[in-house]
């Protein structure tokens, strides 16, 4: 075969909500860059040995000098989009400051530096993917602590705005809309994580395509008003929140209140519901906002059974400041949003002609650092360019046939 070697593609998934336009009629062939033993019917659209996989029928062409391109058929993209899901954190603590100032040297608090980080990441990705969230727990129940609600979705998960508004640098109506259901919650209550994670498990099972979730909280779960503990498991005491003048109160203890178990931390539950999730396919990222350190343990946890653990500890993602947290956020979009194998939905006609764009700047065909093919329907971005596209610095890509190609 005229393919390059497996080896030297280093993703292997579809890049997520590109743009890809083949255009055709200009330039001289350079030497055939896929087997010529090939039928000729494998590369055109539905040949009789295609098996009605070039079966998708071309938009119609643009003019001839449309966006610098030379040429005027267009390939089309197969696009798949993950689903990014949200667990915000939005108990009563989340309105306490956090513990490191942003840039402007402000201390926001960390249910608003949770919204701006998660605004910054969809920014760069959104284009590429479906996102949707819940808040915890469901109402704001800081002042009846006799109910623990679980969890719900305030926006249901849909595709992002079309990446016009990111060229643009500009909010589009689906993530303003995110922004704006986020940004009416007022943080309030406990923090009922296992229940919210398992009521949660059927609405992103039935998602389409990969689908992760990102919890994002302060604190350890708790809620649970079936258990007791004693004070190495109650939060109050955990925190310094307890008498300390008296190291053996139990501020968790039935005796001090009807409902003081609500404060005892509810691990295996929680670990339990992300392990689910994990065994279902959804992976789930876990960042461990400030007041979170004293339960690191269990994070660390939650991590290993999200099945996002990092290489070392702590194995969830601490975050102390804003810009700490939005960083994050954005390492972690770019992950899972953007791979650097491009799938087309037809083969071009001829592929010697073929180009590979960055935003309107043309990649050289380099199986180091450029671009090659893989398959008729696949080409595969390599090396720095791969680095480049990941890093989220590129906002759209095309596949331009009909040209000689650029070499390297």
């Amino acid at each position: 075969m005229g393919y390059p070697e497996s080896g030297m593609l280093p993703l292997r998934a579809s890049v997520i909500g590109l743009v890809a336009t083949a255009v055709v009629g200009c330039g001289s062939h350079i030497p055939p860059l896929i087997d010529e033993d090939l039928p000729p019917s494998s590369l055109q659209d539905g040949g009789p040995d295609s098996g009605g996989f070039f079966n998708a029928t071309p938009p119609p062409p643009p003019a001839a000098d449309a966006a610098g391109y030379c040429g005027n058929v267009i390939v089309p993209i197969v696009l798949e989009r993950p689903n990014l899901y949200f667990v915000l954190d939005a108990s009563g603590s989340m309105i306490s400051p956090m513990d490191v100032p942003d840039a402007n040297g402000n201390f926001g608090t960390r249910y608003d530096a949770a919204r701006a980080a998660i605004a910054d990441v969809l920014k760069v990705v959104g284009h590429r993917v479906s996102y949707g969230a819940a808040t915890f727990p469901a109402t704001d129940s800081d002042s009846d602590t006799s109910q623990c609600p679980a969890g719900q979705e305030v926006f249901a998960t849909r595709p992002g705005d079309p990446v016009s508004y990111a060229i643009a640098d500009k909010v589009g109506p689906i993530l303003s809309s995110l922004l704006a259901t986020l940004a009416g919650r007022t943080p309030s209550g406990l923090t009922p994580t296992a229940a919210t994670m398992m009521g949660l498990q059927n609405k992103l099972l039935a998602l389409t395509g990969k689908t992760y979730a990102f919890l994002l909280t302060d604190g350890a779960p708790n809620c649970d008003a079936n258990i007791t503990c004693d004070t190495n498991e109650c939060t109050t005491n955990i925190e310094g929140n307890c008498d300390p003048n008296d190291a053996t109160l139990n501020c968790c203890d039935l005796r001090y209140g009807a409902q003081q178990n609500l404060w005892c931390l509810d691990a295996e539950p929680t670990v339990s519901a992300v392990a689910n999730l994990e065994a279902s396919g959804i992976k789930t990222f876990v960042i461990g906002m400030p007041g979170s350190t004293v339960y690191a343990g269990l994070l660390d946890q939650l991590a290993e059974a999200g099945g996002t653990a990092r290489p070392t500890e702590p194995y969830y993602y601490p975050a102390e400041g804003a810009d700490d947290l939005a960083a994050t956020l954005r390492q972690i979009g770019l992950s899972v949003s953007i791979s650097c194998e491009v799938t087309l939905a037809t083969a071009p006609p001829d592929p010697a002609l073929v180009n590979v764009y960055f935003d309107k700047t043309v990649v050289p065909f380099d199986p180091t650092d450029g671009w090659t093919y893989i398959d008729p329907t696949h080409v595969g971005i390599e090396g720095k360019s791969c680095a480049l596209l990941q890093g989220g610095d590129v906002l759209d890509v095309q596949v331009v046939a009909g040209c000689t190609s650029i070499v390297n």
